[in-house]
């Protein structure tokens, strides 16, 4: 019986990591693009969530719906592209550091919520996930804008990057509340705050056009 319900545990498992991104992505930095390629489908497999296909697109200067068969789409390590930025290192520690933690977080929370016998039942969140959550929330509220120094940026531009990063402290929050029926979207919707914050960040040569 233990056997059948550990079994069962892993492939409800194995459902959700393949609809809310996978919970190792690979480290390739540069792809092939094929016939049915996809930015979202890449990025996914890459950083985890099809929200950093904006991110792909803006780095590679490529527009997603007309991606060439055959063309190489580069897949850069997170820290190696803020670093073609030219931010300040502390500012791109800090995007990334975020990033990682929050991805620590959702490995921990998708292990939480498997629970009941084997049966897929969102469990409410353990009180130590929920605090790494307000931790990290806290972190990229108070302490996220010291980092940007706005003599560094264009005065839209800094303003846009302090919105985001409001924004992205509301959606840490709301996956602290999370219901069955907002579960992946509440997930994607942090990952999507990091992708404008990454394609913010990125230099004006890198920056996607139309």
């Amino acid at each position: 019986m233990k056997l059948i319900q550990t079994l069962l545990i892993l492939l409800v498992f194995a459902g959700f990591t393949s609809a809310y991104g996978q919970l190792r992505t690979n480290n390739k930095t540069s792809v092939v693009i094929q016939k049915g390629s996809a930015l979202s489908l890449i990025a996914n497999s890459r950083y985890g969530s099809r929200a950093y296909a904006g991110f792909l697109a803006a780095y590679n200067h490529v527009d997603p719906n007309r991606l060439q068969i055959g063309s190489v789409l580069e897949t850069p390590d997170f820290d190696a592209a803020l670093k073609s930025a030219d931010l300040n290192e502390d500012a791109a520690k800090f995007v990334l550091k975020t990033y990682e933690n929050f991805r620590s977080i959702e490995v921990e929370i998708l292990k939480n919520r498997f629970q009941n016998s084997g049966k897929a039942v969102l469990a409410p969140l353990a009180p130590s996930i929920l605090k790494r959550l307000s931790k990290l929330s806290t972190e990229v509220f108070k302490t996220g804008p010291e980092f940007f120094n706005p003599e560094d940026f264009s005065k839209s531009q800094s303003g846009r990057i302090q919105s985001l990063l409001e924004n992205l402290t509301d959606s840490l929050q709301k996956v602290s509340t999370v219901s069955d029926d907002t579960y992946g979207s509440d997930h994607e919707r942090v990952h999507l705050r990091l992708n404008a914050i990454l394609e913010a960040l990125l230099p004006t040569d890198r920056a996607a056009t139309g």
